[in-house]
C-alpha cells in the first residue's frame, strides 16, 4: 500500500511539473453550479489541480481491491467540502 502511494505521490509531482495552467477543470465549467466549482473554474491552477486530481481518483479507482468503499469515501469527501463553502 505505501508504494502504491509513493507511486501516486511520484506521478502527481511529475504532471504538476509538466501540466499547463490552462483551464482543465475536470467537468464542463459552463455547467458550474456551486461556489466551489465556480472558483474551480474562474482559477487557472485550481483548474489544472483539478484536473490532475481527477486523474489521481481515476487510476486508484482502476487499481482498488474495494471500489464501493472508495466511491462511498468520494461521495462523503465531496459532501463535506461542499458543506464547508456554506460556513
Amino acid at each position: 500500500m505505501v508504494s502504491l502511494f509513493r507511486f501516486l505521490l511520484v506521478s502527481l509531482v511529475f504532471t504538476l511539473g509538466t501540466t499547463s495552467t490552462g483551464h482543465a477543470a475536470s467537468f464542463d465549467c459552463s455547467k458550474a453550479s456551486t461556489e466551489t466549482e465556480i472558483a474551480i473554474c474562474n482559477d487557472p491552477e485550481l483548474s489544472a489541480l483539478d484536473e490532475l486530481m481527477a486523474d489521481v481518483y481515476s487510476i486508484v479507482v482502476k487499481i482498488a481491491d474495494d471500489k464501493p468503499r472508495i466511491l462511498a469515501q468520494q461521495l462523503d469527501w465531496l459532501i463535506t467540502r461542499d458543506s464547508l463553502q456554506n460556513n
